[in-house]
């Protein structure tokens, strides 16, 4: 008997009420203010997946998931472009990545994106600018106004 007194003092005094959980309420309704915006930093990739890569990129046939890079999801985006290796390269092998943070010389999926104004490549002689249809112009000089508003 001695010995299921010891459990039953354990269990006796173990148990207590739950903590009430203050977001548990019915009555709480989602903030009036509205201001915060996810997307308005350019340079964060959570920006460039929302406002270039899932309407210019991720669509049926393109990188919609079926190759490399994957642009349906952020963190797809991520994880196939950030220093990923090169699975075509030019012919002067000048990539080693696919995106370098910070260094669009180094990185290939800016290349991939520019012509100089006959039409061509960037890139690659041989090569299509992407996304099909673009119309971008090689700025060396950074003479577009597309510049002034990055700053």
């Amino acid at each position: 008997m001695k010995y299921l007194f010891a459990p039953l003092l354990i269990l006796f005094f173990s148990c207590q009420d739950d903590e009430i959980n203050p977001y548990n309420d019915p009555s709480l309704q989602p903030p009036d203010n509205v201001d915060t915006n996810y997307f308005s930093n350019e340079s964060e990739i959570s920006a460039l997946h929302y406002n270039v890569f899932m309407p210019y990129c991720a669509n049926s046939g393109c990188h919609d998931g079926n190759f490399e890079p994957d642009f349906r999801t952020v963190e797809s985006s991520y994880s196939t472009l950030v220093y990923q290796p090169v699975v075509k390269n030019n012919d002067n092998q000048t990539y080693e990545y696919r995106v370098v943070p910070g260094n669009s010389a180094q990185s290939i999926l800016y290349a991939r994106l520019l012509s100089y104004e006959n039409g061509v490549s960037v890139f690659d002689d041989n090569s299509q600018v992407m996304p099909m249809d673009a119309d971008i112009v090689y700025d060396p000089n950074k003479n577009h106004p597309w510049h002034e508003q990055k700053k």
